[in-house]
């Protein structure tokens, strides 16, 4: 038989199980509202699309701005069809940023689409993003947002993030997946591919890498 002590020990463990279980799937009560777009054109300049957010859980439905790649890009062509990117995660992220509140710090934030999707939550952001190609999307589409409402922080750096801070890394991204970037030199690497794509390949760029805690201070 167990003593109470082993008892006491079992009805803690499932307590902790059932709140973990609560935690995993946190709801936003009341339902939030996203901020209000004060347009809803369909492209309006430097590569802007309507961002049409799905109706999930997160409570956003409605159409919001985003600065996309175009067609060319898999993930921005997919974006403009549907109008989402991983709407499961997009549900998760906006319910779990506007339950623990505080900054949503986007590291390697690419394009910025959960970024956007923070912002538009009504969260402080902080995006962090490497190569150049992906950070001036992100930073038009920043920079708009946050002419529209400048009392909502929106941080945009441009470092790569390392444990090192002052350097140099090589970054190559994908003719076909622009927020497939690699920090692979391929002077280095045996592999043929690498070196016929370096050859080829339009997106490259040296960037120096910063410490996270240099970023945030």
């Amino acid at each position: 038989s167990r003593s109470a002590g082993e008892f006491r020990k079992v009805s803690a463990e499932r307590k902790a199980i059932v709140d973990w279980k609560a935690r995993k799937e946190p709801v936003l009560v009341p339902p939030f509202e996203p901020l209000q777009c004060p347009t809803r054109s369909a492209r309006i300049q430097c590569g802007m699309h309507n961002l049409r957010w799905p109706k999930n859980r997160s409570g956003l439905g409605k159409e919001w701005p985003m600065c996309v790649h175009g067609q060319n890009d898999a993930i921005s062509r997919d974006i403009m069809h549907s109008g989402a990117w991983e709407g499961h995660i997009t549900s998760v992220v906006v319910r779990l940023v506007k339950q623990i509140g505080g900054w949503f710090i986007d590291a390697g934030a690419n394009i910025g689409y959960f970024s956007t999707c923070a912002f538009n939550a009504r969260i402080p952001v902080l995006s962090i993003e490497a190569a150049p190609w992906n950070f001036k999307q992100l930073n038009t589409t920043g920079s708009w947002y946050r002419t529209y409402f400048p009392e909502h922080r929106w941080e945009r750096v441009n470092v790569a993030l390392s444990n090192v801070a002052g350097h140099q890394v090589h970054l190559q991204g994908s003719d076909v997946n622009f927020g497939g970037t690699s920090a692979v030199n391929p002077a280095l690497h045996p592999d043929p591919g690498w070196t016929r794509s370096a050859a080829t390949n339009p997106f490259q760029a040296d960037v120096t890498t910063q410490v996270m805690d240099a970023v945030i201070a």
